[in-house]
């Protein structure tokens, strides 16, 4: 069938440990690059699957509009917690990423699998 990954395509899979928000998008927007590079190739991954904790815990905001009014602690309370804030590009509204949670970032060539975003 069109668009079925057969078994002998593989992901990479990484364990980043504990990681900063901010290095941790850089590892991935390196991934990304790389992986699109890869289309051409039949015999190589799909893709990188990262896992990570991010350390220390961190909120990321999306750039929606209505998205940083639901961030309802203030920010010095959060700073005296130690968790940081970021925004970012994805989708969704606000997430915490907090101690012990394994977040895991899937960096996929989804024309190579027959995919998109809709």
């Amino acid at each position: 069938m069109d668009g079925m990954v057969s078994a002998s395509r593989s992901v990479e899979v990484h364990d980043l440990g504990g990681m900063a928000y901010a290095p941790a998008l850089e590892v991935q927007r390196a991934a990304h690059a790389e992986v699109l590079e890869w289309r051409d190739g039949a015999d190589m991954p799909i893709g990188r699957l990262y896992l990570v904790e991010h350390v220390p815990p961190v909120i990321t905001i999306s750039r929606r509009p209505e998205s940083r009014q639901h961030l309802i602690a203030l920010p010095g309370v959060l700073e005296r917690a130690g968790v940081e804030i970021h925004e970012t590009d994805r989708g969704g509204d606000i997430t915490y990423h907090g101690p012990g949670q394994l977040v895991v970032y899937p960096i996929l060539d989804l024309n190579r699998l027959g995919l998109n975003l809709h």
